[in-house]
């Protein structure tokens, strides 16, 4: 019994010292990335009172708001930290309201793509004035329409994840 129990006292002993000196790393070169938690104000537009200060600790899908920020969306649920770290925006859409991947063409303005496999919910792509929370329909396909990107005057959205293409969609002239 003793015995034993000096072999556990051995081993909690060994794993301390093993635990401590793994985490004894050098410091990081000065050019390296270093990932750090990313707290903000978890209320939701108009709600008054004291911050709820939370970290993205559930599931996001994040997007650059093109000026140094980022949307996150989750379960219709949407987001906006701006540059400096602030919450701007927290809301929820009504349920029916369309829902999908999403990329910034502006801080306040979403294209998203939305759709199912089914073939009687074909893929749309939506533009999201998330200010006048307004929507209009800038494209439909009868595809499935999965991941989504803005970038210069185009939107890129994968048409068929099965066969990795791609289309871009660009402003009538």
């Amino acid at each position: 019994m003793i015995r034993r129990l000096r072999r556990g006292v051995a081993t909690v002993m060994l794993a301390t010292m093993l635990a401590a000196a793994v985490g004894c790393a050098p410091e990081p070169p000065p050019d390296a990335w270093v990932l750090s938690p990313v707290q903000y104000d978890n209320r939701m537009d108009g709600d008054e009172g004291l911050p709820r200060l939370i970290d993205t600790t559930y599931p996001m899908a994040l997007a650059s708001d093109t000026t140094g920020g980022f949307w996150g969306t989750s379960a219709s649920s949407y987001l906006h930290v701006d540059a400096e770290g602030v919450a701007v925006r927290r809301f929820n859409l009504e349920p029916g309201m369309p829902d999908g991947r999403i990329a910034a063409v502006s801080p306040t303005v979403l294209v998203v793509s939305t759709g199912t496999p089914e073939p009687t919910r074909p893929g749309a792509v939506m533009l999201f004035d998330t200010e006048a929370m307004s929507w209009a329909e800038i494209h439909r396909d009868k595809r499935v329409l999965g991941d989504i990107t803005a970038q210069g005057d185009g939107v890129y959205i994968v048409v068929d994840s099965r066969l990795h293409t791609a289309d871009k969609l660009t402003p009538e002239a």
